[in-house]
């Protein structure tokens, strides 16, 4: 495997770094846990169900077409040479636009995922991506969900089709609204539909979703793969030990370094860093801002959480740090359950979000006795005082859904620069995202704070508390 040539200038760096620690010295401070305050911008009242009411039957027939979902929003809409409505949907998957016209009849559909990449139509095919099947090659599965759009009549025309969020079955046939074209992944799940000549327009986009030339790979430094299995190999052996939740560390070099010189002083069995470790997610950064800290206040295994600031290059960055496995994992002994998911990468690498909400369900009941803790990057919509940097509703409610009925114990985020904590449906949530980012005002001072947080698990009971890093005097120890 090809290597890229990593040039280090360690102790540039470190020298950097100590000059800018020159008469700004940091100390840490311990201080309860809790932080319920909101003092930002009066908060939006959560959205429901539509507010405009759809015409009589439209609402059931979009949520029938689309599966699981809720109606968000219904929008009349008016232009030269028509009315019609337009419901959105927001499902488990991401959202669905629903178009029908003044008679009822369907006009279009387009999705956009929870990763942010758009199907609809004449925009979904890659350039040669096209070509005509049998009817008898189609998926069951496709076949039998067509026919929510199509009754029983054959399809007069059926693709396969290349796209960029992977292969679509493109079936045509009559339906109430005349000639209508839809896209269906290899299960069945319906993902766009409209005028069949537009539909099947080819180089909409001109290339995939990004992806890693293999050549760029370097071994990791820090794999998370071995790092699990060193942990519980540990858990294995004991009821006890220690760990530390921190977030946000880009930005700011002198911060972050205090904050791991503070966190090895505490010696955890491992820390779990809540996404956004560097500022623009490049290689360079991974290995010369993030790395030189760790390696000169390590002794514990750091668990990662991918952030939307280390998504450069498909992550190469951040893989090439801590390996392939590193944005969806978990780890498991001494009673407790630790399930890290990925709400913001949207590379050939990234799992759906739906997907991993099922691999989180199947973890965790099969660790229904134990403790779970569940880390994120964004924080869920769901909290209000949050909503204005999180998660989207539609990927928000089922993540928050999921967390009740398995009763977490603990939810971690970052990506909100600030201490902060909150009760949603019986589940603990915590923002921790002060290691280093520009601090967010709206959490008062006990949450505009460079901090991270520690915890001690013995015999099945967990207590733990806070450190934040404060300016010290020049006499005393600059962490």
């Amino acid at each position: 495997m090809k290597r890229i040539a990593v040039l280090l200038p360690w102790a540039l760096l470190l020298l950097c770094g100590a000059c800018a620690l020159a008469g700004e010295n940091y100390v840490d401070v311990e201080f309860p846990l809790g932080n319920e305050k909101y003092v930002g911008p009066k908060l939006k009242p959560s959205k429901g169900e539509e507010t405009t009411p759809a015409p009589e039957g439209l609402r059931d027939r979009a949520l029938a077409l689309v599966g699981k979902g809720r109606v968000v929003r219904v929008k009349p809409k008016k232009k030269k040479g028509g009315r019609w409505h337009e419901l959105r949907v927001e499902g488990d998957e991401g959202r669905f636009d629903v178009e029908f016209d003044a008679k009822g009849k369907l006009r279009e559909i387009e999705f956009k995922s929870h990763e942010g990449l758009d199907e609809k139509p004449g925009r979904m095919i890659l350039p040669g991506g096209l070509k005509a099947i049998p009817p008898a090659k189609v998926p069951g599965p496709v076949t039998e969900a067509s026919k929510r759009l199509f009754g029983e009549n054959p399809p007069m025309g059926v693709w396969e089709a290349k796209c960029a969020a992977g292969t679509r079955y493109f079936l045509m046939g009559e339906t109430d609204a005349g000639m209508l074209t839809a896209a269906y992944t290899a299960t069945g799940r319906l993902r766009a539909a409209g005028d069949p000549d537009e539909m099947i327009e080819e180089g909409g986009r001109k290339k995939t979703l990004r992806s890693i030339d293999p050549g760029d790979r370097i071994e990791p430094r820090f794999p998370v793969k071995k790092a699990v299995e060193e942990i519980e190999k540990t858990l294995a052996r004991t009821t006890s030990f220690r760990f530390i939740v921190m977030g946000d560390t880009r930005s700011n070099f002198k911060v972050y370094r205090a904050v791991m010189k503070s966190i090895a002083a505490r010696k955890p069995l491992f820390t779990l860093v809540t996404g956004d470790l560097v500022a623009k997610g490049t290689h360079r950064e991974f290995q010369e801002y993030f790395r030189p800290p760790l390696e000169e206040h390590g002794g514990y295994a750091l668990l990662p959480v991918v952030g939307n600031h280390d998504l450069g290059k498909a992550c190469l960055g951040y893989e090439n740090l801590f390996g392939e496995g590193a944005r969806v994992y978990r780890v498991r002994g001494a009673g407790c359950l630790f399930v890290v998911l990925d709400n913001c990468s949207r590379d050939a690498g990234s799992i759906p979000w739906n997907r991993q909400l099922e691999m989180a369900d199947r973890w965790m009941t099969e660790a229904a006795g134990d403790r779970k803790f569940v880390l994120i990057h964004k924080p869920p919509s769901c909290v209000a005082k949050w909503a204005y940097h999180a998660m989207k509703p539609g990927q928000s409610r089922p993540f928050c859904a999921l967390m009740t009925k398995h009763e977490v114990d603990h939810v971690f985020a970052g990506h909100i620069h600030a201490y902060s904590t909150a009760v949603h449906q019986g589940v603990t949530y915590t923002v921790t995202g002060g290691g280093g980012a520009p601090l967010h005002p709206y959490f008062g001072p006990e949450g505009a704070i460079f901090h991270y947080l520690v915890f001690d698990v013995e015999g099945g009971k967990v207590k733990g508390f806070g450190v934040k890093l404060v300016r010290g005097s020049k006499e005393e120890e600059d962490f």
